[in-house]
């Protein structure tokens, strides 16, 4: 939905939260990224 944006220019992506793999190789387990009270935020590329 935000490839051509993020490809062309600097842009915002709403979220309310995003997954992030920890941990050594081979063991690695996602994790949930959240602000407090899942409130809503932005992302932004470049």
């Amino acid at each position: 939905m935000f490839r051509a944006a993020i490809a062309k220019r600097h842009c915002l992506v709403p979220a309310d939260g995003f997954y992030e793999w920890k941990g050594p190789k081979g063991d690695k387990r996602t994790y949930l990224t959240q602000m407090k009270q899942s409130q809503p935020f932005a992302l932004a590329f470049r």
